[in-house]
């Protein structure tokens, strides 16, 4: 299916390495949609059987990473801890979110770019699930992800804008959900409030929408809740808070799947940036509206045929939108079974190194 799969088929000849499953993500930065994205792949691969002692995680904080998810961590900014954990992975798998994407700077494609040519030629085979690719403002940024992409063996994306450029680069490429979507949650009725996350971001967006929501929270007299899934969301809605521009009557930081169980009681509608935000809001069955800052966030969105506002005139009030017939851990099971049937890891004697 996708080139680079004669590799997979080829009976293994060398010994089994120590580790199935090496992760690269944006991981241990303190980011909720990232460490759920590890959590839910962990799990996924668990029930895969694999289990966690064969698998090992690229943190920027490999201590709590290592007693967050149970598995071994590898040093994500030191090369050659990078190169000693691919010499000892069957595989790496480039786990969700937007990695290639130059939005802020360069530095993410260059870094993943390093990343999967290093894995390469320790022997270590590259792999996608769950990637958003782009949006690109510079053409290095491009031709860096192109390369990257080129040499995994499965290429696991989850919108369509990401599976058309894909098919522009003439490479192969299948629709997945978003691991995220896997995970269970504790739902509740919630309370009649008005749940709002805002990131940072240019042109003022945040700040337009921050008096978008205040307004529409007046119009239905709703109090608002904060809801923030990094530091940088925490600050930006402090400072909207006492400047008096959107009366948050609290700020909820939400660092773990606990926490969101939490937070998403505390308001039966939901108005959002990021993609997980939004993401979860449906999990939880609140009303949402999306703001798509991104395209990624406006294809879940479309999906799900979701109420968006794109910075101007009033938000629409948040509805109930349109779930999956099939549930998200049934969808992500049967998606990274084929991935991993794919890679054919384990094909060998089994011998560890």
């Amino acid at each position: 299916m996708m080139d680079g799969g004669e590799h997979a088929s080829r009976k293994e000849t060398r010994p089994r390495r120590r580790f199935d499953v090496a992760l690269a993500g944006y991981y241990g930065f303190g980011n909720l949609g990232d460490e759920l994205l590890a959590a839910a792949l962990i799990r996924r691969l668990e029930l895969l059987g694999i289990p966690r002692e064969r698998m090992v995680l690229l943190s920027a904080d490999p201590s709590r990473s290592t007693e967050e998810f149970g598995v071994a961590c590898a040093r994500r900014w030191s090369f050659a801890s990078l190169w000693k954990t691919f010499r000892e992975s069957e595989t790496l798998l480039l786990g969700g979110g937007g990695l290639f994407q130059d939005a802020t700077s360069l530095r993410s494609c260059l870094y993943y770019w390093a990343v999967v040519r290093l894995a390469a030629r320790a022997g270590c085979r590259p792999w996608a699930f769950g990637q958003s690719v782009g949006p690109f403002r510079r053409s290095a940024a491009a031709r860096l992800t192109e390369n990257a992409l080129r040499l995994c063996v499965y290429r696991g994306v989850r919108d369509e804008p990401s599976l058309e450029l894909l098919r522009a680069w003439n490479l192969d490429g299948t629709l997945v959900p978003d691991p995220v979507l896997s995970l269970d949650v504790q739902k509740c009725p919630g309370e009649e409030a008005l749940l709002v996350n805002l990131r940072p971001w240019k042109d003022e967006l945040p700040l337009r929408a921050a008096l978008a929501c205040a307004e529409l929270a007046r119009a239905y007299s709703l109090p608002v809740v904060g809801v923030a899934l990094a530091r940088e969301d925490e600050e930006l809605l402090t400072s909207f808070t006492t400047q008096g521009i959107l009366p948050c009557r609290h700020i909820l930081r939400v660092r773990s799947l606990g926490d969101a169980s939490g937070a998403w009681c505390a308001g039966r509608f939901a108005v959002g940036m990021r993609l997980h935000f939004v993401m979860l809001s449906v999990m939880f069955c609140r009303a949402v509206t999306a703001i798509p800052y991104d395209p990624k966030v406006e294809a879940f969105a479309r999906s799900r045929d979701m109420a968006c506002w794109y910075g101007e005139g009033k938000i629409p009030f948040p509805e109930p939108c349109r779930c999956g017939t099939k549930s998200g851990a049934e969808e992500v099971a049967e998606r990274l079974e084929e991935a991993w049937n794919l890679l054919g890891v384990g094909s060998g004697d089994g011998r560890q190194m």
